[in-house]
């Protein structure tokens, strides 16, 4: 596929609100339980999170608890405009933290770093872009965006280093520009969607 590069000099429109009537509590719980989902499917699928033979119970039971976990998380700060430090010290603290229960059923019993911030970052994408909260401090950083950020070397689904997601960090903030991150990131990701979509629609 085509590279698609970020634009330094392209600002997302802001979209007049339009004062949609609120959300009910069975649509609000309806679209968190997809955004969940979802998230699950980006972060988990094809990252090889669990132990061979690991049961289902527990493998439920831990995507539960990291539910709950980063969802109070994100309900008690990020309700605020997080700094790019704190974001990552509540990564490595969400990291750090879990029980020993799960860190049994999962591949060298250790929750890595990269499959973590994929997690959490696509789940604040998704609330962001609903305008649930601000914008976040960071993007899910997965093989096509580290692609186009030119970082050899890393592969998200295997990185537990704090210091190759700050490097990361660091190049997407370069390569962003006068924009952020987060805008960068969703300015590629509808870009490369789009020729998906081409290459599709014209085989």
């Amino acid at each position: 596929m085509k590279s698609v590069r970020w634009h330094k000099n392209y600002k997302l429109q802001k979209v007049n609100k339009m004062n949609p009537k609120e959300l009910s509590e069975l649509q609000r719980t309806f679209l968190h339980d997809e955004i969940w989902l979802l998230s699950f499917r980006g972060a988990f699928g094809r990252a090889n999170v669990y132990a061979k033979g690991a049961p289902e119970k527990e493998r439920i039971g831990f995507r539960k608890y990291l539910r709950e976990t980063i969802s109070t998380t994100v309900l008690g700060k990020y309700k605020q405009t997080v700094s790019s430090e704190s974001h990552i010290q509540e990564l490595l603290q969400i990291k750090g933290a879990v029980p020993e229960t799960y860190l049994n059923i999962l591949r060298d019993r250790t929750f890595r770093l990269g499959v973590l911030q994929k997690l959490m970052n696509l789940y604040l994408k998704y609330l962001w872009c609903l305008g649930w909260i601000p914008e976040p401090p960071h993007c899910p950083f997965d093989r096509t965006i580290i692609e186009e950020l030119g970082v050899r070397g890393i592969d998200w689904t295997k990185s537990d280093s704090e210091e190759e997601y700050n490097q990361l960090v660091d190049a997407a903030k370069k390569l962003a520009g006068a924009r952020s991150i987060a805008e960068g990131e969703l300015d590629l990701f509808n870009k490369t969607r789009s020729q998906a979509r081409r290459q599709y629609d014209n085989p």
